[in-house]
């Protein structure tokens, strides 16, 4: 038998009382990014601009800055690529790695040396200073993000791990691979504590051969009550009528290369804005190319050797780990689902039903707002039959 490979990728669709179709995406990148509403500076009168401090920029080497002036950039040492602000402003991006301190929004925390692998043992962590008294929320996008996989016994991260401490919610341990997540960072208003991003790294070997790992990670901030700021208690954010939703280290690839894709001890919510004329949620588990029965969505299954699926989960049979749908049903608009029984709450199983005992896997609605997921694991994988 292998051990787990217990992962989530769902495709996510909300449906429109006034339309019958499914709506095309009109960006693939449908999480809510601050950063990319890049916007001029604004003239006032013939002379006066206003270069906002706050405001992103597109820089000449496609990473993503602030518009500044050039004291301001000199003073948080970022490096100009390119103008903004209509030729006022230049786009200033800053860079920090072990040990840094943030001053400047849209700043990135990076491996020493990257874009070449990190290999050293120890901690390497940035303090993120906030601009203002009224800045509530980080949000990190994991631009480059391979470090250590978890151990492939209970699937925690000893290796290598990801740690966030400061923030007013809690943030979960992660580690292996997650390049293109998001989090979303509740630091509260004028809070005094600080806020660190740490990667702590090992030297243990893994087969015989050193870790190499390297991150990017970009550090946006938000203000109180922005429409862009994700609802309290959201560790990530979703915008749009169609899109993807991963948990962490998340990978399609062949049963048996990887036996612990799965992170131990997680607990969080993601939600999705519900947007305008919309009433209505469909999840559907994203195709797997790779493997026969698919992995698209496979929490606390068990498969046992020449094994071609196992059944879906809900509600009591979902006492280890398991996805949370407030009022899932394989109807759509409806709440009693198509056995007869009430909609579901909890999901697990290799087969994505909110019909329990299930072995094919169907879209699951909801209408119940607002638009929320919990992803649960514990940290007991090795005694819980998880084979697949």
């Amino acid at each position: 038998m292998l051990a787990a490979v217990v992962q989530l990728l769902l495709s996510i669709v909300i449906f429109s009382p006034f339309v019958t179709s499914e709506i095309s995406p009109t960006n693939s990148n449908t999480s809510l990014n601050p950063a990319l509403d890049v916007r001029d500076g604004k003239f006032f009168g013939l002379f006066e601009t206003v270069i906002n401090n706050n405001r992103a920029c597109r820089a000449l080497s496609g990473d993503i800055g602030t518009c500044l002036s050039y004291p301001e950039c000199f003073a948080f040492r970022g490096n100009i690529s390119g103008a903004c602000g209509r030729g006022f402003g230049l786009c200033c991006v800053t860079t920090k790695t072990c040990q840094g301190v943030i001053y400047a929004n849209n700043t990135y925390f990076v491996n020493q040396g990257y874009p070449a692998s990190y290999t050293a043992a120890g901690q390497c962590y940035t303090t993120v200073n906030r601009l203002a008294p009224n800045i509530c929320q980080l949000r990190l996008d994991f631009e480059a993000f391979s470090i250590a996989q978890p151990e492939s016994v209970e699937h925690r991260c000893v290796t290598d791990s990801f740690v966030v401490t400061g923030t007013t919610s809690p943030v979960p341990v992660i580690c292996g691979d997650n390049a293109g997540q998001h989090m979303y960072l509740n630091i509260g208003y004028n809070s005094t504590t600080p806020i660190m991003l740490t990667m702590i790294t090992s030297n243990l070997m893994v087969g015989g051969v050193a870790s190499a790992r390297n991150w990017k990670i970009r550090v946006s901030q938000i203000p109180c009550n922005e429409g862009f700021a994700a609802p309290p208690g959201c560790l990530q954010y979703f915008t749009g009528s169609v899109g993807v939703i991963r948990s962490f280290n998340f990978f399609f690839e062949s049963r048996g290369v990887n036996t612990a894709r799965q992170l131990s001890f997680q607990d969080y919510t993601i939600c999705i804005r519900q947007e305008s004329n919309f009433c209505e949620m469909q999840y559907n588990p994203c195709p797997d190319q790779v493997n026969l029965p698919g992995l698209g969505f496979s929490i606390s299954g068990a498969l046992t050797a020449g094994a071609t699926t196992v059944a879906s989960g809900v509600d009591a049979a979902c006492t280890a780990d398991y996805l949370m749908i407030p009022c899932g049903s394989d109807i759509r608009g409806q709440a009693i689902k198509s056995n007869g029984a009430v909609c579901a709450a909890r999901l697990c199983g290799s087969a994505f039903n909110s019909i329990n005992a299930e072995t094919r896997s169907t879209p699951v609605f909801t209408r119940s707002v607002p638009f929320e997921l919990r992803y649960f694991t514990n940290g007991l994988e090795a005694g819980e039959g998880e084979q697949v």
